[in-house]
């Protein structure tokens, strides 16, 4: 499961379902850690690459 977070708060009635394929339609970079392990995260920034993957969390 992924969520994509952009770290505001948000109650549940903003969240959606997507397709990881739509996401990848717009944000081709998420396949850069598609093999990431669960429980790891990545921050990105808004203005260019890399993106940072942090530590394990729950």
């Amino acid at each position: 499961m992924w969520q994509f977070l952009c770290g505001k708060e948000h109650t549940t009635d903003d969240a959606r379902i997507v397709s990881l394929e739509e996401v990848y339609a717009l944000h081709p970079s998420i396949g850069e850690v598609a093999d990431m392990p669960c429980g790891f995260y990545i921050n990105k920034s808004k203005v260019k690459p890399p993106m940072y993957v942090g530590g394990f969390i729950y």
